[in-house]
């Protein structure tokens, strides 16, 4: 018996699968489970004679930013002309990278 999870990319070993009366099966053993996919396979007898199967699972986004980094800079500077003149400026930077490439559309391999 196979049944999909609905959601790919399981973060392994955060599964927890047990049937209507509560016991928890044991992977490899009761069910295999494709991580990639989010495909359950169960493979023993007592696995498939159950009547009711509960997963519970951690799953990861598809794109997940390698390293991301903010910085900013701000700069005051008081004008002779009052008590509370001034000027300032602030500088910001944001960059985030990924450690998938994403082709643009219209080079895909």
């Amino acid at each position: 018996t196979s049944l999909q999870l609905g959601s790919g990319n399981i973060q392994e070993n955060s599964e927890k699968v047990t049937g209507q009366d509560g016991e928890v099966l044991t992977r490899d053993q009761d069910y295999t489970l494709d991580y990639q996919y989010g495909t359950l396979q169960l493979t023993s007898k007592k696995a498939q004679a159950k009547t009711k199967i509960t997963v519970q699972y951690q799953s990861e986004a598809l794109f997940v930013p390698k390293s991301k980094t903010f910085l900013g800079l701000h700069g005051e500077m008081k004008l002779p002309f009052g008590i509370n003149s001034f000027v300032g400026g602030s500088i910001l930077y944001q960059d985030a990278s990924s450690s998938s490439t994403i082709p643009k559309i219209g080079q895909e391999p």
